[in-house]
């Protein structure tokens, strides 16, 4: 699942590195429910319908 961040956090669970606001990055949807809960990320909904 794709997430993007709002609001910087360190990221403890991938080695303590800075996610910076607006990085967009993957997780599992386990991950990401955690850190929508807590106000880090909001999730990426990718357009699936492509523009002829």
């Amino acid at each position: 699942m794709k997430v993007k961040v709002v609001v910087s956090f360190n990221d403890k669970m991938n080695g303590l590195i800075n996610r910076p606001v607006n990085e967009v990055f993957e997780c599992t949807k386990d991950r990401a429910k955690s850190l929508i809960d807590r106000g880090f990320v909001i999730e990426v909904v990718e357009n699936k319908n492509k523009a002829d």
